[in-house]
């Protein structure tokens, strides 16, 4: 979203797939990210550097246990993601 990592986007769509794993180097330093568990319900552990403003994009009928920050312009729910650590949470499909 900005030059040098400032502040970044991360949008999960793993998808079917019940485990994915992947580290993205950046010159900020690394951003992990795992997924695990089915669509209905599925556990998220990212972390983010130090100095990175990051926000991560769920489809707005999932239920997200994190700080929200509205509606990203074309249309996934925008949730805030804490810099220089890892954030752990569950999505649940929405009822």
């Amino acid at each position: 979203m900005e030059p040098g990592f400032a502040r970044c986007e991360i949008r999960p769509q793993p998808g079917d797939l019940k485990s994915l794993r992947l580290a993205y180097r950046t010159v900020r330093g690394t951003i992990r990210f795992a997924a695990e568990g089915d669509p209905a319900k599925r556990r998220y552990a990212i972390a983010v550097p130090e100095g990175v403003e990051a926000v991560a994009l769920f489809p707005p009928e999932l239920e997200v246990p994190l700080p929200p920050l509205g509606r990203h312009p074309l249309g996934p729910a925008q949730y805030a993601l804490a810099s220089g650590k890892e954030t752990a949470f569950e999505v649940k499909a929405g009822t």
